[in-house]
């Protein structure tokens, strides 16, 4: 039981440096990865942040349209307040006079009408 307890100590004093070296360089190889991350993180960023001014450069540039777009659309709006007022007068206007204009189109139908008697060719013959 002694020896293969001694054997074990002697195999596990030769095993120990092997896997501290396996251990180390899979340390290396992490931390090789994590910095080859950082780096294509940090190219990104930097494509991120021209993007952005791009971005933000555009919008910039349409803020002028946009503005023409809203100054636009408000005198639209003005037109049809304008238009909706007239509209809503003259129909005012129409159904408060409407005994008025009703009298001038009868009396102006029926002095045509007399008109057109007295000028029909029948009569005349």
């Amino acid at each position: 039981m002694d020896a293969l307890l001694l054997e074990l100590n002697r195999v596990s004093i030769l095993l120990l440096p092997i896997l501290g070296v396996v251990v180390l360089v899979f340390i290396v190889v992490l931390l090789k990865r994590f910095l080859e991350t950082l780096k294509r993180l940090n190219s990104t960023v930097d494509k991120l942040n021209h993007t952005i001014d791009t971005v933000d450069q555009v919008l910039v540039d349409l803020e002028k349209p946009v503005q023409t777009l809203v100054n636009i659309a408000s005198t639209v709006d003005m037109v049809n307040s304008a238009t909706v007022n007239l509209v809503k007068g003259a129909v005012s206007g129409i159904s408060s006079n409407m005994s008025a204009i009703k009298t001038w189109f009868s009396n102006r139908f029926s002095h045509k009408e007399e008109e057109e008697v007295d000028q029909d060719p029948i009569d005349n013959e």
